[in-house]
């Protein structure tokens, strides 16, 4: 939470091509940060809010996700980071059966 012209967030990945996500509130009109891209945004006369997301990203580390904000209201930001699912083992071969006569 904050209050200033940017609301931001600091997420740090752990695993190589995890997305990060972020969703923000405010009083004031809001701009995704340059990096991100904007999948939500709501806006009425009381509250404003929006959320984004970035990624692939690699090499996993810290990853800042920021919403400008018209003027310095009150704002409150949240991310999370993502990680991709590791493929599944191989399914064991099915025994083969042999009958003998």
């Amino acid at each position: 939470t904050g209050t200033s012209a940017t609301a931001s967030t600091a997420v740090t990945t752990v695993a190589d091509l995890s997305i990060v996500i972020d969703a923000v509130s405010t009083q004031d009109t809001l701009t995704v940060g340059a990096s991100q891209t904007q999948r939500w945004i709501r806006e009425d006369a009381t509250a404003n809010a929006g959320g984004s997301s970035e990624g692939l990203k690699t090499p996993a580390g810290a990853v800042t996700m920021s919403w400008g904000v018209a003027s310095a209201q009150d704002w409150a930001i949240s991310g999370a980071s993502i990680q991709p699912v590791q493929a599944a083992a191989a399914a064991p071969a099915k025994p083969k059966v042999i009958f003998f006569e």
